[in-house]
């Protein structure tokens, strides 16, 4: 009767990828994650109570007309 006491080769080495596979799945799901939330509050417009509309636009000042005399 063959006592096998320690895993296959090919077992080790399966769960061995898995675990690698899966920390990287974790840990580029949890980048992208991150990326995404920096990038939507960086490109998102403000809301209409933090600037009033168009009330508080003032056109930009103008320069004096210079006289040519």
């Amino acid at each position: 009767m063959l006592v096998q006491t320690e895993p296959s080769l090919l077992k080790r080495t399966l769960v061995t990828v898995a675990a690698m596979v899966g920390a990287s799945v974790i840990l580029v799901g949890t980048l992208t994650v991150v990326a995404s939330v920096v990038v939507d509050r960086a490109v998102r417009p403000p809301s209409a109570t933090a600037v009033d509309t168009a009330s508080s636009l003032k056109p930009p000042p103008t320069l004096p007309k210079r006289d040519r005399s």
